[in-house]
């Protein structure tokens, strides 16, 4: 199966992206810059807030998984940006490119942590 993990340098992202290799299956990983271990696609969860960018990158994937997040904001990286916008047009692309198997690792307290970080990834239900 081919598998477009986001975060798959990240804590969890690259046990899953490891984890998946060992069972098999191919990684393409939707990063800022190239991935020396797993397949690259370019991605930045800062800016790719529109379906239609993420359309092309989903040819030949069978299954998403949505690993990104941040515990604290920097920079160019912020809550509302990565955990919400690019993430719904990632999940908007994969309605409409047919991608089935979709995957939101969130966090464990999402559902009543206060902090900026909880708030913003408790933002995701059921998407449909």
């Amino acid at each position: 199966m081919n598998v477009l993990v986001t975060g798959a340098t990240g804590s969890i992202g690259s046990h899953l992206a490891r984890a998946l290799v060992l069972a098999g299956h191919t990684v393409i990983a939707a990063q800022r810059q190239p991935s020396q271990v797993h397949s690259y696609t370019p991605a930045d969860f800062a800016r790719d807030h529109e379906s239609a960018v993420w359309l092309p990158r989903l040819r030949g994937i069978d299954a998403v998984i949505n690993a990104v997040g941040i515990i604290r904001e920097t920079g160019s990286q912020r809550f509302a940006d990565l955990h919400t916008p690019a993430p719904r047009a990632l999940f908007d692309a994969c309605v409409t490119a047919g991608v089935t198997r979709v995957l939101q690792i969130s966090a464990l307290g999402a559902s009543d942590g206060t902090t900026g970080y909880f708030t913003s990834k408790r933002v995701w239900r059921v998407i449909r």
